[in-house]
């Protein structure tokens, strides 16, 4: 949540930020964390858009 407040990432540099495979960031956290308001997705329409980044919401 900390780096995601300073500007929007890319699940691969997020990833590799925090040691982790960018598939399974996405699937086990990114997308839970968008589903629970924490982030928004730079795409909101297009969660599959190559330049897809997350960033903090307001309430994250």
């Amino acid at each position: 949540m900390a780096l995601t407040s300073l500007r929007p990432w890319h699940p691969t540099e997020l990833a590799k930020a925090l040691h982790y495979s960018p598939d399974k960031l996405t699937e086990r956290h990114l997308k839970a964390m968008v589903e629970e308001g924490l982030l928004e997705r730079t795409h909101p329409d297009n969660p599959a858009h190559p330049a897809q980044a997350y960033r903090a919401t307001r309430r994250g």
